[in-house]
């Protein structure tokens, strides 16, 4: 049997606070070098920001919920985080489609 450990998707869903205060605010550089990290390395596939700033959603890849949040808990403002974990049967994005070439 292989040792490979199974890599799932997750969205994560966080709600983050109404009013930004100053800790908040100075923390804000420091989480996006993390996500840009994040998406590196290949641990989340993107992060997107609702337009009225309360929600956070991210595609993470990981081996359990337990996994990913254990990564979420170490992120630069998971203290003001409220976290919604949701496994996925799967994902299907238009980055997954590669283009046909034609050789006529």
């Amino acid at each position: 049997m292989d040792d490979k450990k199974l890599v799932k998707d997750f969205m994560v869903e966080i709600e983050l606070p109404r009013d930004w205060d100053k800790d908040f605010m100075e923390l804000i550089p420091r989480q996006r070098d993390e996500l840009e990290d994040m998406l590196t390395n290949g641990t989340i596939d993107f992060y997107s920001l609702s337009l009225d700033r309360s929600k956070l959603w991210m595609l993470m890849n990981g081996e359990s919920k337990d996994v990913v949040m254990d990564i979420i808990s170490d992120m630069a403002m998971s203290q003001f985080f409220k976290v919604d974990i949701h496994s996925l049967m799967f994902t299907r994005s238009q980055n997954q489609i590669t283009a046909t070439f034609s050789l006529n």
